[in-house]
């Protein structure tokens, strides 16, 4: 500050202040914020910041974005899920695992099934961690999703191989019996076929046992085409199958797929 006073010569007083520590924490601060955008930008996982007080979620601007662009989304999860985004059968594991966090919990995790432009679905994992007032309140959570539909392909393809007899590729002993017990709890009308091949073993002693599996495996792609998806049909012995006929809303169709079974069975055998 210059100071002059009448008569005398004016005089320049100064204040020296040292600022060191403060920029040197500055600069820790700008470094760190660089590394946390670097980290953002080459992740292949989506990192999001849910404002849980105001219900806004707010992309990162690098790696993938929950719904486009890297802007907020107000009123989640409630609009977002108006969008179509998660698949239906997800939606209420999604909302719950938000609401979770909002509710208190420190963590939340779960998959759902997300929807890209093309209409496809891609498995995704989510883990949520979230961030408390000095007085304990949730006000913030920090979210990462990261795409897991390979790793979801490779154990279904894992649990389909289980799952499945190697020679007729139905269903083998063990998943069908855990099946039909689970589709019995449902207490929908039912019918169950068992189905034993007769003579079957003068065909492998008079014409091989190579020849014997091609006859099981043609079988089994005949039962196959006989019932819905949505049907059991499972190989559970040498030449012995069962199938559980759900959902039978007509007993004369009881008696269709019998005779459909019987006529599958002489085609092939007449081949």
């Amino acid at each position: 500050q210059l100071m002059v006073e009448s008569g005398e010569e004016p005089e320049l007083y100064s204040l020296l202040i040292d600022i060191t520590d403060q920029r040197e924490i500055m600069q820790e601060l700008e470094i760190s914020n660089e590394r946390y955008q670097i980290v953002l930008d080459q992740s292949d996982s989506m990192i999001f910041d849910y404002d849980i007080l105001n219900s806004t979620i707010l992309n990162s601007t690098g790696g993938r974005q929950i719904a486009g662009g890297g802007y907020a989304i107000k009123n989640f999860p409630e609009s977002f899920l108006k969008t179509g985004m998660i698949h239906p059968d997800d939606i209420e594991p999604f909302r719950k695992m938000f609401e979770s966090v909002k509710n208190g919990e420190h963590n939340a995790e779960g998959e759902c099934r997300m929807k890209l432009e093309n209409g496809d679905y891609l498995w995704n994992n989510i883990k949520i961690t979230t961030i408390f007032s000095k007085e304990g309140k949730a006000i913030r959570a920090i979210g990462r999703i990261s795409d897991i539909t390979c790793q979801k392909e490779a154990t279904q393809r894992l649990l389909h191989k289980a799952q499945r007899d190697g020679l007729t590729d139905l269903l083998n002993k063990i998943a069908t019996q855990n099946l039909i017990e689970q589709a019995l709890c449902d207490n929908e009308p039912c019918a169950l076929y068992m189905i034993d091949v007769d003579h079957f073993k003068e065909v492998n002693d008079n014409l091989g046992h190579m020849f014997g599996d091609a006859v099981l495996a043609d079988i089994g792609g005949k039962l196959k085409k006989l019932f819905r998806a949505s049907d059991i049909v499972g190989r559970i012995g040498g030449d012995e199958f069962m199938v559980l006929l759900k959902n039978v809303d007509n007993p004369a169709l009881i008696v269709e797929k019998a005779l459909a079974i019987n006529q599958c069975l002489q085609q092939t055998f007449n081949t």
